[in-house]
């Protein structure tokens, strides 16, 4: 505040208490913190049965999300992994799947899309030779536009950002009924 000559006038009394505050409230968040690390304090030995518990279903759940296992190779019995495709953008990657997959081929194909964190679609070659992409949630079939909405990687000196897309094929290969049977629950018939 300042008075009627220009002069600023500071209110000692309405400061110290201010500050008085301040330093009981930092005194009750010290001694909070200091009974949370007495508590804490010993058991970290006590607790890390449980987080290799905790890392052992992460792993799981990791595992169960990998969809190429849900196929296993018809030769050898073992579960099947993608094949990463290393291209840069849209047009690269139509020609590898012009050159690579035949007629009477069926692939998944997994990619991170530009709206969100990943997606399976089945790719496969029509009778005129063009590649069709089939969305089995939606039902929707795509042209090689549909190629325009992945996400590629992106290398920059020796920094990558991103996933390639991958891709399986699955018409010669069997399913997986037994994790097939871990992650998914029969539908309740409503009477």
């Amino acid at each position: 505040m300042s008075n009627q000559d220009g002069r600023v006038v500071i209110n000692i009394d309405s400061n110290a208490s201010k500050v008085a505050r301040d330093f009981q409230n930092l005194t009750n968040d010290t001694s909070k913190y200091e009974r949370i690390l007495r508590n804490v304090a010993g058991t970290s030995n006590a607790t890390l049965p449980i987080y290799d518990k905790i890392r052992a279903k992460l792993k799981e759940q990791q595992a169960a999300a990998n969809s190429s296992w849900a196929w296993l190779d018809t030769k050898t019995g073992k579960k099947c992994e993608y094949k990463k495709i290393n291209v840069s953008n849209a047009k690269k990657l139509y020609d590898y799947f012009e050159k690579n997959i035949k007629r009477n081929e069926r692939y998944i194909f997994v990619f991170q899309p530009h709206y969100g964190s990943g997606h399976v679609v089945q790719v496969s070659k029509k009778l005129n030779g063009s590649i069709r992409f089939y969305d089995p949630q939606n039902g929707e079939s795509y042209d090689e536009n549909y190629l325009k909405s992945v996400r590629y990687r992106l290398n920059f000196k020796n920094i990558s950002i991103g996933e390639s897309p991958k891709i399986l094929r699955i018409d010669d290969k069997e399913l997986n009924i037994e994790m097939l049977n871990e992650i998914i629950e029969p539908t309740k018939n409503k009477p």
